[in-house]
């Protein structure tokens, strides 16, 4: 049984516990809280990198991942009161990108376990990884 989050069958709850980025179109039932950039890497450097970031991380614990189709999913604990969030990541290819062009798009899904709101924990995290990587 995969863990991965299916992006264009998400749904998402009525609570602010949650945060989306992905890119137009991905999502069919949910609306993105941010759209997804495209990053100056190919998808495999992209994946690459993201692995490396979550390994690096001491609050962060990957559950599963799938190289082959770029997949990566991770518990991260907040820093205060050190809940659980369930991250889940998908690296895409750009459509239509050049071919002499490198690019990918990144989809991140952070949401809480429990409790109403997050205090913008998902949000920060979500915002936080984007800023680390190299975008158009």
């Amino acid at each position: 049984m995969s863990l991965f989050t299916d992006f264009s069958e998400l749904k998402r709850p009525d609570t602010p516990n949650t945060y989306l980025v992905a890119p137009g179109g991905l999502c069919q039932q949910a609306e993105p809280d941010k759209v997804s950039p495209v990053i100056r890497k190919s998808p495999e450097a992209l994946y690459r990198r993201l692995t490396g970031m979550v390994e690096l991380r001491r609050d962060w614990i990957e559950m599963e991942s799938d190289d082959e189709n770029k997949r990566l999913t991770f518990v991260a604990r907040t820093s205060f009161l050190r809940f659980k969030d369930d991250v889940d990541i998908a690296v895409l290819p750009v459509a239509g990108i050049k071919e002499d062009e490198i690019g990918a798009h990144i989809a991140i899904y952070s949401r809480s376990r429990i409790g109403y709101s997050d205090l913008g924990a998902n949000r920060r995290r979500c915002l936080s990884l984007l800023a680390q990587l190299p975008t158009r």
